[in-house]
């Protein structure tokens, strides 16, 4: 509030508030326009400091700095960040609900494929050719280095070519932003610059909306480490894919006159693996097993298969290389549970003994042949609250569900603070998280109409309780629990029998399944 005795302005003067003294919310917001008509010509000043009383259709108004006595100016700042919980909530959805039938894209995957098999060519050496930051550098001269020896390995390659200047205007073209991403884990190279062609220019639309993401090439992540575990000797590589395909020539603007395909670009993934598949097709006569495992088992650019043998192992490996290199995929990073993999081989296999080392998202220990979890553990000064317990869920990477009895259980607890309409910043009390299983009840989702329509009046058979591992799933157990439960790593005893579904008694009809009822 004002002291407005300690104001000079005549107070015969009809103003426009009258209680301009004393703050209040504001009523009405006027346009530029607007404002300039109601202004008047006569103005009051009685001196330099003194606030400025204007005249205006509404009635006098009075504007400027008030200096009251006995009151100390102070400057503050505040740096704020915001991160919506509306955001967060959207994310959430997807494990709220059960997952829906996608709908169909615009174009097919025949259509997207066969207009690669048209517009496909390979030169001589067996490439692809397809038709279709400065402050912060200075600020860190070793990552400036790093960035530097990157880029000047694209144009020693001739991965990419120098733009003359008086070229850059001919036709349009679009500058695909860049930054660095470094990676502390690396068996070799720690920086890897990465182009953003999904940033809008002036136009509001980028690189990437003008492109087909193209079809699907490769199998689930699942289905590879599951088909990875069938054989006693696993084999793993990696491979640089996106750059040993050419752009053609006459469409380099695509490339931001990159000679290969770029990394960043919607694209890229289909085309580089595409190629890398047609080279497998083109080989399948003389290298049928070997052109076998580059469609099925590799995962973007890494490579997880294996054999039964040793020897049988070796000729894999060597007709992989082969294949591959016969269009410039070079292979390298080789890792294996095995050390004779290497005996007279000149791409010596890396066996990390007693380490271990990262496929597809997963740790391997080569030396035990087992896979590994890391959780980072809490500490006893952190809160526990609801956005707290949904980062350590959201951080756990559990490809094949392995940890699901465990991560369950504090997404049920997720799920309560949720009901209990908790703050996303709310302290949580252990009372709050102690959680009887008598106070839960088992939700079902109705789909049966379309499992029905999709099996088209198969038989049905139905599995209890006590036999079924998605069960305790469904409530979670503990960590010492999980370790001997023979149902969750074997399954239920009928599975070992030589006709799984002897016991049981086929239904035709789904109303007659307890779950239906």
């Amino acid at each position: 509030k004002i002291n407005e005795s300690s104001l000079s302005f005549p107070r015969n003067l009809k103003l426009a508030d009258p209680n301009y003294h004393i703050p209040g919310n504001i009523d009405l917001l006027l346009g530029a326009s607007v404002f300039w008509e109601l202004l008047g010509s006569k103005q009051i000043r009685s001196s330099r400091k003194a606030p400025i009383v204007q005249e205006t259709s509404l009635g006098w108004i009075i504007s400027g700095n008030v200096h009251q006595s006995g009151t100390h100016q102070q400057q503050h700042k505040a740096y704020c960040g915001i991160s919506t919980n509306a955001e967060i909530q959207r994310q959430l959805e997807k494990f709220w609900h059960m997952e829906e039938i996608k709908q169909p894209k615009h174009y097919s995957q025949e259509e997207i494929q066969e207009h690669f098999l048209a517009t496909h060519s390979r030169n001589a050496e067996g490439r692809f050719r397809l038709k279709a930051l400065e402050r912060k550098l200075e600020k860190q001269p070793a990552l400036k280095q790093q960035y530097h020896e990157f880029m000047h390995e694209y144009l020693e390659l001739n991965h990419m070519s120098e733009v003359p200047v008086d070229k850059i205007d001919d036709k349009p073209v679009y500058y695909i932003p860049h930054h660095a991403v470094l990676k502390e884990d690396g068996i070799t190279t720690k920086l890897r610059v990465v182009f953003d062609a999904s940033c809008k220019t002036t136009s509001g639309q980028s690189l990437n909306d003008f492109l087909q993401t193209g079809p699907n090439l490769q199998d689930d992540l699942s289905d590879i480490i599951i088909r990875l575990r069938q054989h006693e000797y696993a084999l793993a590589a990696d491979i640089k894919m996106y750059r040993q395909v050419e752009v053609a020539d006459e469409h380099p603007e695509y490339g931001y006159y990159y000679n290969t395909v770029t990394y960043g670009m919607t694209n890229s993934s289909f085309e580089a693996i595409r190629s890398m598949q047609e080279t497998a097709h083109q080989a399948k006569k003389h290298y049928p097993r070997a052109c076998e495992v580059i469609i099925k088992d590799f995962y973007v650019d890494d490579l997880l298969t294996g054999a039964n043998s040793i020897e049988e192992l070796k000729k894999l490996k060597h007709d992989i290389v082969n294949v591959l290199s016969s269009a410039k995929f070079e292979l390298s990073k080789w890792k294996s549970n095995t050390a004779k993999i290497s005996e007279s081989d000149n791409n010596e296999v890396a066996v990390r003994i007693g380490e271990t080392t990262k496929i597809l998202g997963l740790w391997w220990n080569t030396n035990t042949d087992t896979f590994h979890y890391r959780v980072k553990g809490g500490n006893d000064k952190e809160r526990i609250t609801k956005r707290n317990i949904l980062s350590r869920i959201a951080a756990i990477y559990d490809l094949l569900g392995w940890m699901g009895l465990l991560v369950v259980r504090a997404k049920i607890i997720l799920q309560l603070l949720w009901q209990m309409n908790k703050d996303w910043d709310e302290n949580i009390t252990g009372e709050t998280c102690a959680i009887e299983a008598n106070k839960w009840h088992t939700f079902v989702a109705n789909r049966v109409a379309e499992i029905n329509r999709i099996t088209n009046g198969a038989p049905w058979y139905h599995v209890k309780s006590k036999d079924n591992p998605a069960d305790p799933l469904s409530r979670g157990v503990s960590a010492e629990k999980m370790e001997s439960m023979k149902l969750w790593w074997e399954g239920p005893d009928f599975l070992h029998h030589n006709s799984p579904l002897y016991a049981f008694k086929p239904t035709n009809t789904i109303s007659d399944m307890p779950e239906a009822r």
